[in-house]
Parts: structure tokens; C-alpha cells; sequence
């Protein structure tokens, strides 16, 4: 696991106003160091050109999506092992089977809350500032209880 103030975060998202929103919560959990693209073509460029502890991918974007940058990172031996979290406001369950079948390290729904984003991140990086996110909620079991928490 690694600290919040050496982590670099991709936020991959072709709409400027969910990656802003997404980086202000990122900044709230104390990770100061988060690069965007506005697709997976751009993406894929900012991946081989530095290092990154973790890629946060919106599904649905054109003209590379997120499944197909995801694809394209899982395929590179370069850039395969790099965490991946996979955001969308699909609620198709095949559509979490073939990310997670895929490579996906986990996957959020839209919309979610900086203490759903900030769950998700500890999973990925020690921060000081933890007490930013909630403690723990109990796991529950179902898709139809917290979609969020399948992973």
C-alpha cells in the first residue's frame, strides 16, 4: 500500500465536470497528486509516459471507452499490474462481470459519495487523512443492497 502523499491518480473521465468532482474528492482524502484525461486514447499516452499507483476509468466514453483502456493496460505488461477502478452508472450486473472477467480491481456506480469513493481508496493508499471517510460499513451480500460493495 502506498502513502498518500507519494501516490499519483489517472482520473479517466470524457466529461471535465465528473473528473473535477472526482479529483476534489480525491483531494479531500489528502492524495495531492492526480493527473486527468479525457479519454481512454489519452489515457493509454499519460500511462506509458509515467507511473501511476492507480487508474480511475469512467465506462463510457469515446473513442477509446474505459473497458477498452482497460483491456489495453491489462495486455501491456508495462502497465498490467496497476490497480483499476472502474466507474459507470450502469447497473447491467453483466456489466461489473465483464470489467471485474477483464481486469477491473473494482468498480464504483454513479452517483456515489466521497465516503463510497474514499472506501474504495483505502483499499489502495494509507492516508493520515482517513478520518475524512467513514469507518467501515458491514458488508452486506446482494446486488440489489449496496451494488458498490460486490467487489
Amino acid at each position: 500500500m502506498i502513502d498518500t502523499h507519494e501516490a499519483r491518480l489517472l482520473v479517466v473521465d470524457d466529461s471535465r465536470m465528473i473528473r473535477r468532482i472526482v479529483v476534489s474528492m480525491i483531494h479531500e482524502f489528502g492524495i495531492a497528486q492526480v493527473d486527468q484525461a479525457g479519454d481512454g486514447n489519452e489515457a493509454l499516452e499519460m500511462l506509458r509516459r509515467r507511473r501511476y499507483n492507480l487508474v480511475i476509468s469512467d465506462w463510457w466514453m469515446e473513442p477509446v471507452s474505459g473497458f477498452e483502456l482497460l483491456l489495453a493496460v491489462r495486455l501491456d505488461p508495462a502497465l498490467s499490474s496497476i490497480p483499476f477502478l472502474m466507474i459507470t452508472a450502469e447497473r447491467d450486473f453483466g456489466e461489473v462481470i465483464n470489467a471485474k472477467s477483464a481486469g477491473a480491481t473494482d468498480y464504483l456506480l454513479k452517483p456515489f459519495t466521497t465516503e463510497t469513493l474514499n472506501r474504495k481508496l483505502t483499499r489502495f493508499v494509507s492516508s493520515d487523512a482517513q478520518s475524512l471517510a467513514s469507518p467501515p460499513a458491514p458488508r452486506r451480500v446482494g446486488w440489489h443492497q449496496d451494488a458498490n460493495e460486490i467487489f
